[in-house]
Formats: structure tokens, sequence, C-alpha cells
């Protein structure tokens, strides 16, 4: 008892990671990724202050990728090269330890800083960009031979754009 009202105390597993867990399983093993992501970006703002956003998107990316290792069901790539660019997060399937898991993802981040003006053509511009990113990335060999092989195996790419701390867009980049 003490030590569960220690660990309590300090925060060390609150009822979000279990929440988180459930969520990445959910990604996995089914792809509904939107909650996991609308749930990461709600960590996101509660878990950081404006000093974190002076690196702007890295802050992002970092957090992003500490809550997607929570569960071993992928492998968390950052700045993959996929196409002679850099994906921010790719999500790998992780086939050799759990053969059920059915999606992986490429995740492309764009980051508005809070002191420009957020317009509509800002972020159709950033859309844009994302999506043209992440088509390229999706054209890579060594990813699409890994899906190959996997013939149950989904690769879903998806776009965030952030303003400061808030997430504004999310959506898959067909």
């Amino acid at each position: 008892g003490h030590i569960r009202d220690a660990y309590k105390d300090l925060q060390l597993f609150r009822p979000s990671l279990w929440n988180m867990q459930k969520l990445l399983r959910d990604m996995a093993y089914t792809g509904k990724w939107l909650q996991c992501l609308e749930f990461l970006a709600n960590e996101i703002k509660g878990q950081t202050t404006i000093r974190d956003y002076i690196i702007g998107e890295h802050s992002i990316k970092l957090l992003l990728a500490a809550y997607l290792n929570i569960l071993d069901v992928f492998i968390v790539h950052t700045e993959k090269e996929a196409d002679k660019g850099f994906a921010d997060i790719y999500l790998e399937p992780f086939w050799e330890k759990d053969e059920e898991v059915r999606y992986g993802y490429l995740i492309e981040l764009k980051y508005i800083p809070r002191r420009e003006k957020l317009t509509q053509y800002l972020l159709s511009q950033k859309q844009q960009e994302a999506k043209e990113q992440l088509q390229s990335y999706l054209q890579d060999e060594k990813i699409q031979k890994k899906f190959a092989a996997k013939k149950q195996g989904n690769l879903v790419a998806l776009y965030q754009i952030w303003h400061g701390w808030e997430l504004i867009d999310t959506g898959e980049g067909k």
C-alpha cells in the first residue's frame, strides 16, 4: 500500500498511461488512430510550458515519440530516411515480437509558431506540404518491401499541424 501511495503521489502511473496503452493497441491492431493522436495532443498540451516550444516541432516530435514508445507494438523511428527525405515519425510494426499487428504509420508534423497568425491559407499550405511529403515517403523501397512481405500489413500516412501547443489539424495524407 505504501508503494502504491508513493507512486500515486509522484504520478508515475497515471490513469492516462493505461488509456494510452489501449489506444496504441487500437492503432496497431484495428487502425483506429484518430482517438490516440487526439489523446496525445491533449497530453502534450497539458504537460508542457510555453518555454518548451522555443524549439517548436522538435519538442512535439520528442514528446510524441516518448508516448508512442509506451507499448512495444511499434518500433518508433524519428527522422526516418525515406525516399530522399526524412519522415518525422515512422511507427514500424514490431512484427518480430507480435505478428498480429496490422498497421504501421508514417506521421508528418508541421509546426506554426504562436507568433505567426493562423490563417486558412497558411493551414492549407501546411496541409499540402505534409501530403506531398507523405506521398514521397510512401514510395520508399525499404518501407514498401517490409509491408509487401507482410501481406496483412497496412501502412497509413498521417499528418498533424500544430500551432504552438495546440493541434490544429490531423488527417490522412493519401
